[in-house]
């Protein structure tokens, strides 16, 4: 039988001076260029929560690089982050050896919410000095992100209605036999003791009737509003037109499994070349026609702060879901719109219809323009660039929902979701090119 002789192995070895955290994380971990990276963010306009009270709080620059580094290792839950700050060691290397707990956390999410479309122009303008957008291509698609909501918590509004009037009639029913109560205690009691409280039935009842109330007139006002109504004014309101109690901004949508959910319609603007997400918006509208205005207008800004002339135009293409007479207006000042006027590959117009008004004749002007061999190649291109992209944060990043209830809070979300993609796009692209360069150093050497 052969002897085998073992390393040594001691759990409880300690040492004679104390390592330093990235020692054991080997000096090529990505962890180490995203920290260089973020060292270059401003965060002066992110709230410490600080009263000037007790202890002072933890530094801001720490909880972001917790948060987006979570992010981009598939971690949402601030308690996971929080339990990691404690178990793994790139957590607690970027922790500096502190443990805020999940409360800080969420709290510094959610108080920040408003600030992170600076955060993310932050990380567009940071991969543009980097070399990484040439804004010669950017490709636009959206995708639903499930809200944090069920459909079993919503109600319909023909429904609102009924339960309205029951509720109405089950109150005015308790409050009778609570004025009966009343006259028997005031005769058993007397009519100075208080001998009886507010019946739970009735304090339930009442609760939920405000809360259908509070969601009906919502409702009301929002179609109100679309349909330009005065206040006095009754909406048209479809009897199975939904809205759900635990995330009133949410909305049903088409999924992509073909279901109905609640759920809120994330866009993304994709520079070609190295994926980098150049514009994003969150609605919960969930038509993507009524989002392309807003992101023109952003890569239009883009392309002034980057000093991109006229004559270096951005095109950008879309899905037939963003075609109108109204959005292709918004193209010029360097920007040129390829939008499919019907289902891609499916634009043949029936020729016996005559062009009589002005949609059509756009729609026959745009398939003309995507006509062209070098349009088409371009086009051709825009479900690799953005479709991928939105697949690297649903799939790779596991961000396929919000978990924050609220349009802004879910923003939020999306944006810093977009944000920690094209951080670590920087990441890769700042270490793929250390690599080259050290080749390059041991090619010469040798």
């Amino acid at each position: 039988m052969i002897n085998i002789e073992y390393k040594p192995y001691s759990i409880d070895t300690s040492y004679l001076f104390p390592p330093s955290l990235g020692d054991f994380l080997g000096p090529n971990d990505e962890v180490h260029v995203f920290k260089e990276v973020t060292e270059h963010l401003d965060i002066s306009y992110l709230d410490s929560d600080f009263n000037g009270m007790g202890q002072h709080p933890y530094h801001p620059l720490m909880l972001l690089r917790l948060l987006m580094w979570g992010m981009a290792n598939r971690v949402m839950s601030t308690r996971r982050i929080e339990l990691l700050t404690r178990r793994d060691v790139s957590y607690i290397y970027l922790a500096g050896n502190q443990r805020p707990d999940y409360r800080t956390l969420a709290r510094f999410r959610r108080r920040n919410a408003k600030e992170i479309k600076k955060l993310f122009k932050q990380t567009v303008l940071l991969c543009a000095r980097l070399g990484m957008i040439n804004l010669g291509h950017v490709a636009l698609d959206g995708t639903k992100l499930k809200a944090n909501t069920s459909k079993h918590k919503a109600m319909s509004y023909v429904r609102m209605k009924g339960e309205e009037e029951r509720l109405e009639r089950e109150i005015e029913e308790l409050m009778l036999k609570a004025e009966e109560t009343d006259r028997e205690e005031d005769r058993f009691f007397g009519e100075d003791n208080n001998g009886y409280n507010l019946p739970e039935e009735l304090q339930r009842r009442e609760e939920r009737l405000n809360k259908i109330r509070q969601l009906k007139e919502e409702l009301e006002r929002e179609k109100r509003q679309e349909q330009g109504l005065k206040e006095e004014e009754m909406p048209q309101i479809e009897d199975k037109e939904q809205r759900s109690f635990a995330d009133r901004d949410a909305r049903m949508m088409l999924m992509k499994r073909g279901e109905f959910d609640y759920a809120y319609n994330a866009q993304a603007c994709v520079d070609d070349g190295h994926g980098v997400i150049v514009a994003a918006e969150l609605s919960n509208n969930a038509s993507d026609r009524r989002h392309l205005p807003g992101l023109v207008k952003e890569v239009r800004e883009l392309r002034g702060e980057l000093e991109k002339e006229n004559k270096d135009k951005t095109v950008m293409t879309a899905d037939n879901g963003y075609f109108s007479i109204k959005n292709i207006e918004h193209e010029g000042e360097g920007i040129e719109l390829l939008i499919a006027s019907g289902r891609e590959g499916k634009e043949k117009r029936n020729r016996q219809t005559p062009l009589v008004n002005r949609k059509q004749i756009m729609k026959a002007e745009m398939r003309a323009r995507l006509k062209k061999p070098e349009n088409q190649a371009i086009y051709r291109r825009r479900k690799w660039v953005v479709e991928q992209v939105i697949g690297q944060i649903k799939e790779g990043m596991g961000f396929r929902g919000v978990t924050m209830r609220g349009k802004l809070f879910a923003l939020a979300q999306w944006l810093i979701a977009c944000a920690v993609h094209n951080l670590m796009k920087a990441v890769r692209f700042i270490a793929e090119l250390r690599k080259l360069r050290t080749m390059e150093v041991v090619t010469e050497a040798a």
